[in-house]
């Protein structure tokens, strides 16, 4: 029925339309009073449609406050026609003989109005704010995020403005610290190695006293003491012979004083800085010698050892050590540090004893970095294990070297001392020794030399050490 109902409101609308073109040709004052209430419908319509425009922008769902199309022309269309007959005109249908022969040529053919054009255009309307709206919110979330990419660059760009110098001077407090503490590491090592040297020598120290202790309280029970040694030292004579009896033994001192680097360069001990002991029999031009060697470091300068070293030689002391003394002639010569012996003597190898007599020169040679002792020795066997000897003779030759350890500091000074004998065998001619003798004469040699070289040692320290405490 609404269907029907528009299609009749429709034909009135075509019959009005039709109504109002002849009323326009017929009467012109008609259409301008027709016209003007168009005009207003025309001019009406814009301002309900901007009202609904306002309405849609408020929000995403609205209600259109105005009344359709349909209902609004008929009701103008009424208002004409009623105005229209009570002017006395007369609203009627145009006969089908009146509408064949009314020219067509003067009427222009209308194009069909559309009945939901305002619907329409309210749904374009409101498509287009939709998409409006769509296009503002993407235009503001830019914005937005424009707007804080630019302050947080803003911030990044004037933080380091403001804090430019503050790295740098913490880089230079780091370079400085680092420094330091490298100083410091440097220090602390060269602290440690002093209190490892320190605590090296004072172990050495403690052991020498012990030592010291130890042999004084031996020397107090067998009723060995200094009166003693004071009475044996009173027993050493003036030299009273001849001269010439060390005529050869002055040769072989020549000898010792041209060959001293060979013979240390041979041995080792030019090199050897280690403590050791050591024996070793070797072939020479002369036959077969046998060299005993040692070393020993002292935590004392060069001057001192030195001197401690010569005393030790130049006297009796030298006797005491791996046996002892019968009778002594000793004279010094108008050659500084020469000294000729004619001695008898006893002297101890383990268990075993002999009685020897023996002729001997000791010289010294001072050096700006060593201090050299050496001396020569021609020794007769009187027995051997109370067993008589006769005719066999051993050649010695000693030397006693001081010299300035590699490691010697001014403020901790070192000193080296480096103790070498040679002996070699001779027989007087037409005598002949039976080798099993011979080795046995030889084995009792080394061990004696062995125990002095062990005596002179432990005898030059004693003596360092008793300065070093008269001086405390």
């Amino acid at each position: 029925m609404a269907f029907l109902q528009e299609e009749d409101d429709a034909r009135v609308f075509e019959a009005a339309l039709g109504f109002v073109d002849e009323c326009s040709l017929d009467c012109p004052g008609l259409s301008a009073e027709i016209s003007a209430p168009s005009t207003a419908q025309t001019l009406e319509l814009p301002f309900k449609r901007e009202q609904c425009r306002g309405v849609l922008i408020g929000g995403p769902s609205f209600t259109i406050d105005c009344r359709e199309a349909a209902t609004m022309v008929p009701l103008n269309m009424k208002n004409l026609v009623d105005g229209a007959i009570a002017s006395g005109f007369r609203l009627s249908l145009p006969s089908s003989d009146e509408t064949m022969t009314r020219p067509k040529a003067s009427k222009t053919k209308k194009v069909p109005a559309n009945p939901n054009r305002v619907r329409d255009e309210a749904q374009y309307e409101l498509a287009f704010l939709r998409e409006k709206v769509v296009e503002l919110e993407l235009q503001l979330k830019n914005l937005q995020l424009n707007t804080k990419s630019n302050g947080e660059f803003s911030v990044k760009a004037s933080v380091p403005r403001e804090l430019m110098q503050v790295p740098r001077v913490w880089k230079e407090m780091a370079v400085r610290q680092r420094r330091r503490r490298e100083q410091v590491q440097r220090e602390n090592v060269r602290l440690r190695l002093i209190v490892e040297r320190k605590r090296k020598m004072a172990t050495g120290l403690s052991a020498l006293l012990r030592k010291r202790l130890t042999q004084q309280g031996a020397e107090c029970w067998r009723g060995k003491g200094s009166n003693i040694t004071e009475d044996r030292t009173a027993c050493v004579l003036d030299f009273q012979g001849d001269i010439g009896d060390f005529h050869d033994l002055f040769q072989h001192l020549q000898i010792a004083c041209h060959e001293i680097d060979a013979v240390f360069a041979a041995s080792g001990l030019s090199s050897m800085e280690f403590p050791t002991n050591d024996v070793h029999v070797r072939e020479g031009v002369d036959g077969k010698y046998i060299e005993v060697f040692a070393n020993k470091l002292l935590p004392f300068s060069l001057h001192k050892c030195g001197e401690a070293a010569w005393d030790h030689f130049k006297g009796v002391e030298k006797h005491f050590g791996n046996g002892g003394l019968y009778e002594k002639a000793a004279k010094n010569l108008d050659q500084p540090y020469t000294i000729i012996e004619d001695f008898t003597k006893e002297m101890f190898s383990n268990n075993s004893r002999a009685d020897v007599k023996a002729k001997q020169i000791v010289q010294r040679i001072v050096d700006p970095d060593r201090d050299m002792i050496l001396f020569v020795s021609s020794v007769a066997p009187i027995e051997i294990k109370h067993k008589p000897i006769d005719g066999l003779v051993y050649h010695a030759r000693e030397y006693a070297l001081t010299k300035r350890f590699s490691e010697s500091t001014p403020e901790h000074e070192l000193s080296l001392l480096q103790l070498y004998v040679r002996i070699s065998f001779d027989y007087d001619p037409g005598v002949v020794f039976d080798s099993r003798h011979v080795r046995s004469v030889a084995q009792f040699v080394i061990g004696n030399v062995v125990g002095s070289l062990r005596c002179y040692q432990e005898r030059i320290e004693n003596a360092l050490i008793d300065q070093a405490l008269r001086r405390l």
